[in-house]
């Protein structure tokens, strides 16, 4: 049997954040039934296999329901015929359809638009549709061109993480800023990026504008928003090729790092953040500190692919993504990422 999986630009085992929905963790999305595949962009040549991912986040179970999954170009199976969808109890709790897809004849090796349909009580023929999701290949045509190269240059002391951006050494940093809305307009809600190292440390340091900054400050003064309102940042690193990381902070301080693959598990590393929000200013600040051990040190003059994607959770029905390279849906995909580039380490003054 002759069966091959690419993904798209080099892709390799790393999944594009879904595009159901833009802000955060598509799996958050409160009182509704979340469709994620492993992939949202294949070439196929022949046949392939994946899972298809359900979670149930309205407030009760489903009894029965079918995954149907449609395309121009190829045939497709769904196991099981039917399943159980219970009410989802936290972020982790889903379940999983195995799709199997062949190309049909006459259409040749590519990429092409695959529909996923989730219908109750798929036994009775007539099923409802719960929920859909589309994989389009098509949303690899709107990224936009790569943002300029930041240069990330090496300080002896980095600067003190406390939220306040206001230490010698972010004068040095390389600075980025120009961040798109997922339809490639420039967001309103704009971001300004500082990156800058130290020999073992990768600074990063954020100016977030933000026209309802008071709900920032108010979570980050301890307030009642819940985790699925917090807004919050991702730092997306491909140091090497097939080797992805994301480092999450959100609002709060709370700081993540992830190895991502098909799934992102996390890394256990002494990763340090603070924010600050001025309601004056209508702008929150964070900084953060990640060991460069953490992702695999830094070799000389290195290169990485970065890219930095924001999530104003408190506003989901206006700007909520956006970022500095490509678009906030398709997460560590290559084609996705903008460079960093690194300079040599600082030098210790010669002794005497």
């Amino acid at each position: 049997m002759n069966i091959r999986l690419v993904l798209l630009a080099a892709l390799a085992l790393v999944p594009a954040l879904p595009q159901a929905h833009l802000c955060d963790n598509v799996y958050r999305q409160a009182d509704k039934v979340i469709i994620k595949p492993e992939f949202t962009n294949l070439i196929i040549k022949d046949e392939a296999t994946f899972k298809v991912f359900v979670q149930n986040n309205m407030d009760r179970g489903v009894e029965s329901a079918g995954l149907e999954a449609e395309s121009e170009a190829f045939d497709a199976t769904v196991e099981p015929h039917a399943m159980e969808l219970p009410k989802a109890k936290s972020e982790r709790d889903r379940v999983f359809f195995t799709v199997k897809i062949k190309l049909k004849p006459g259409f040749t090796s590519g990429s092409y638009k695959i529909n996923f349909r989730l219908v109750g009580r798929p036994e009775t023929g007539v099923g409802r549709e719960i929920a859909r999701y589309t994989a389009d290949p098509g949303a690899l045509s709107r990224i936009p061109p790569a943002p300029s190269t930041v240069t990330v240059k090496a300080v002896k002391a980095g600067p003190v993480v406390d939220g306040k951006l206001d230490d010698a050494a972010w004068r040095e940093a390389g600075s980025f800023t120009g961040f798109r809305l997922e339809d490639g307009t420039p967001a309103r809600n704009q971001t300004t990026g500082l990156l800058v190292r130290d020999r073992d440390t990768l600074y990063l340091g954020l100016a977030l504008s933000d026209e309802a900054v008071d709900r920032v400050e108010k979570t980050i003064a301890g307030g009642t928003t819940t985790d699925e309102e917090t807004d919050r940042v991702y730092l997306l690193l491909n140091p090497s090729p097939d080797v992805f990381f994301r480092l999450e902070v959100d609002c709060r301080g709370q700081a993540t790092l992830f190895k991502v693959g098909l799934a992102a598990k996390p890394v256990k590393a002494a990763v340090r953040a603070a924010t600050r929000a001025d309601a004056a200013a209508k702008t929150w600040f964070l900084e953060a500190a990640l060991p460069l051990k953490a992702v695999g040190g830094l070799k000389p003059g290195a290169s990485w692919k970065v890219n930095v994607v924001r999530f104003r959770n408190h506003d989901r029905n206006g700007e909520c993504g956006s970022s500095w390279a490509g678009l906030p849906s398709l997460g560590e995909l290559p084609a996705n990422l903008g460079t960093v580039r690194f300079t040599a380490a600082a030098k210790a003054p010669a002794a005497r």
